[in-house]
């Protein structure tokens, strides 16, 4: 990965450090219990996207109405995804982590000492929310 992402991802914009809960250990805690399912997905990548989106669709399915969520989620099915893991995982995301509402929108791997390192980059529900309208 390319040094100073998140620099680059935000511009010249002030980067404001988590000084609460941190999302790394919470999206870790929240992939553990689906370690055998995810471990089948191949690559690291592949398994945090994956889980990534099943937290935001879980974020998603607590604010939206129930019909809405489920012509969304429709969408997903059209892929080539496990969709039974990621039913499973958006309704543990919304009963077991429900307090935590912000938004992943990125990610970054680094290796450290042989032990790979999450952060994670969250965005808060209504930045997200008026994020995805204006695309």
């Amino acid at each position: 990965m390319k040094k100073n992402k998140i620099l680059n991802l935000f511009g010249d914009k002030l980067i404001v450090r988590n000084q609460g809960v941190k999302y790394s250990e919470l999206a870790e805690k929240f992939m553990a219990n689906f370690e055998n399912a995810l471990s089948e997905m191949g690559d690291i990548d592949n398994i945090l996207e994956f889980s990534i989106a099943a937290w935001n669709f879980g974020n998603l399915s607590l604010i939206i109405g129930k019909e809405e969520f489920k012509k969304i989620i429709a969408h997903a099915s059209d892929e080539n995804i496990n969709i039974k893991l990621l039913h499973e995982m958006i309704y543990y995301k919304a009963t077991n982590f429900e307090k935590h509402k912000s938004f992943i929108v990125d990610y970054e791997l680094e290796e450290r000492n042989g032990e790979q390192i999450l952060s994670i980059i969250t965005q808060e529900e209504d930045a997200y929310l008026a994020s995805m309208l204006n695309h």
